[in-house]
């Protein structure tokens, strides 16, 4: 997945989306990899997480070695991904 969010500006169109969304899946084998996720917790700041396409999911792991995500985004859910400065980018699930 590293790299990847750099091509992704925004996509708010149906058609964009679901390229976006069909893409995604189909590459789900070589995207994988380390980000950095916001914390829910405004005093953590940013923690890297392990990334990767599990059945039709983004789903991210604390590191590589556990077998339970600690959370899941449908990437059919997604609605929008917007891009903002050179590293960050947000994922609207609506």
């Amino acid at each position: 997945m590293c790299g990847y969010h750099e091509s992704i500006i925004i996509m708010s169109s149906s058609n964009q989306l679901a390229d976006m969304q069909a893409r995604l899946v189909a590459q789900s084998t070589k995207m994988k990899g380390y980000l950095d996720k916001k914390s829910g917790n405004v005093f953590v700041g940013y923690q890297s997480r392990y990334f990767l396409i599990v059945e039709q999911s983004l789903a991210y792991y604390k590191d590589e070695s556990l077998t339970e995500p600690r959370g899941k985004i449908d990437i059919k859910a997604i609605k929008q991904v917007e891009k903002q400065g050179n590293r960050d980018f947000t994922v609207d699930t609506g």
